[in-house]
């Protein structure tokens, strides 16, 4: 098995995302006037958060010896990343035009966790983009899997906290909308 960095590998697709969600929420900020975040969220959920952080950096590490497909998959792997952007920068809008710290307008009618459905779509399609039989790509998604299981904590950490923090008003939210799609987990 030979690893060769290389400039046209999967790494540059994810830090293209850092890059353009990271952009997006600086935008959405300064616009919103206050913070999209709370200001001091518990410190189980500051472990979760960083945990999932990690996972994200061993991603990118791993991409770097993951080649960019020619054809079919990687076209494939570009239109699922789209959608996946397309998600994630559309959650982030919604943000900045909430008047409240409870986002329950925009996309997040329709699903409580669109910025994590955005981001799994990313890196589902950065895997699809470069999919090939090497152990690189199974370690790839074996750290996919991770972090979708690490951020499904932390997304059940959140509610926990929203509900603490806006209490009646987000349970009749999460009564109402899917925690993650429309037809998965509607009641969850």
């Amino acid at each position: 098995m030979e690893l060769h960095p290389g400039l046209l590998h999967t790494w540059v697709l994810l830090l293209l995302y850092h890059a353009i969600t990271w952009a997006a929420y600086v935008m959405a900020g300064k616009k919103r006037r206050f913070p999209i975040e709370s200001p001091e969220p518990p410190p189980d959920m500051r472990r979760s958060g960083m945990l999932s952080m990690a996972i994200m950096a061993l991603m990118l590490l791993v991409a770097i010896v993951i080649p960019l497909n020619r054809g079919a998959a990687l076209y494939a792997g570009l239109t699922v990343y789209g959608c996946g952007l397309a998600i994630s920068l559309t959650a982030i809008y919604s943000f900045a035009g909430a008047r409240s710290g409870l986002n329950t307008g925009g996309i997040y009618r329709f699903t409580r966790n669109p910025m994590y459905i955005g981001s799994f779509f990313i890196l589902f399609g950065t895997a699809l983009s470069g999919i090939r039989p090497d152990p690189q790509n199974g370690v790839f998604i074996t750290l996919i899997i991770a972090w979708a299981a690490s951020s499904h904590r932390l997304v059940i950490r959140e509610e926990q906290h929203l509900s603490e923090l806006y209490g009646v008003d987000f349970d009749r939210y999460r009564s109402a909308v899917p925690r993650y799609a429309p037809l998965i987990g509607r009641y969850s």
